[in-house]
């Protein structure tokens, strides 16, 4: 009998599995206007090893407003969190701030490095690595530049006054005396312009 068991409890798992299989594929057909995704996955373990993926097909019974509905942005603000969150977990930063606007990162941190350009090279890093490449990127270890991005955090890209743009300019430029990391390739600077 105990030998019995084992083969039939194989079998009863594969047979099992093989059922999970058939109700995933289901999603994967196109009924009417919806997109066909994958994105109906049990995911609780890791969230990030799945591929995103969907496929949509034209229906004329659409309007634009319709089909623009979902059009992907950036939120800012979750891209400041991340490489905030990311530049304070490096070795020997304690502290980061960070202000994303329509093209440019300030990044201003806490270091207790000797080697500041290495610091400020894995902080540049770290802040492209989470933007479209066309970001440029702005660093720096002095303290005092904590508080100019936090009160810079106020502006609106979509609303900036000139005196707006003025303070950021002047801020970036007062950035730029801090060390800003080895240059990004032979046509760009250590801030990608």
């Amino acid at each position: 009998m105990k030998r019995l068991i084992f083969p039939f409890s194989c079998l009863l798992l594969f047979t099992a599995a093989c059922q999970q299989n058939a109700s995933e594929n289901d999603s994967l057909t196109d009924k009417g206007t919806t997109p066909i995704t994958v994105s109906d996955r049990d995911t609780e373990n890791d969230t990030n090893s799945n591929y995103g993926y969907v496929r949509r097909q034209r229906n004329d019974g659409e309007n634009q407003e319709q089909r623009q509905e979902g059009v992907p942005y950036l939120d800012r603000e979750a891209l400041a969190d991340s490489i905030s969150r990311m530049t304070s977990s490096l070795p020997n930063v304690a502290d980061a701030a960070t202000l994303v606007t329509d093209k440019e990162v300030l990044v201003s941190y806490k270091t207790s490095a000797q080697d500041r350009s290495a610091t400020a090279d894995s902080v540049k890093r770290t802040a492209l690595s989470v933007v479209p490449r066309y970001y440029h990127v702005y660093v720096s270890d002095n303290e005092e530049h904590l508080d100019l991005i936090e009160r810079l955090s106020n502006g609106n890209s979509a609303t900036a006054s000139d005196e707006f743009r003025n303070t950021l300019n002047k801020t970036i430029e007062k950035m730029k005396t801090s060390p800003q990391g080895k240059e990004m390739n032979n046509s760009e600077n250590a801030n990608g312009e």
